[in-house]
């Protein structure tokens, strides 16, 4: 997350000033810089691009529980709590309709 936020500010300040600040080593920054995203990370960046996908279709109505559902009849293999860790890291949420 530290790492994240020196990546963001970047062009703004030093990369060695926000080091400092964050208590962190530059060359453990610029290790995270260079190295390639995980196969997880990738993993959820596609599953996020469904997710957003379902989302917008639904008029942004559809919840984790209808979601999980729509995503498992397609061949997804992905938990409640990833779908909603997703879900809520993106700011997506589902409106509680009535019944």
């Amino acid at each position: 997350m530290k790492y994240e936020s020196i990546q963001r500010c970047r062009g703004r300040y030093p990369v060695q000033l926000m080091c400092r600040c964050l208590r962190v080593s530059t060359s453990g920054f610029y290790g995270w810089a260079r190295r390639p995203k995980s196969p997880r990370k990738l993993d959820n960046e596609r599953l996020l691009g469904r997710i957003r996908e379902h989302h917008t279709a639904s008029d942004g109505v559809i919840g984790v529980p209808r979601m999980h559902e729509e995503l498992t009849d397609e061949g997804e293999t992905a938990s409640n709590n990833r779908i909603a860790r997703l879900m809520t890291r993106d700011g997506l949420q589902g409106i509680p309709q009535r019944k």
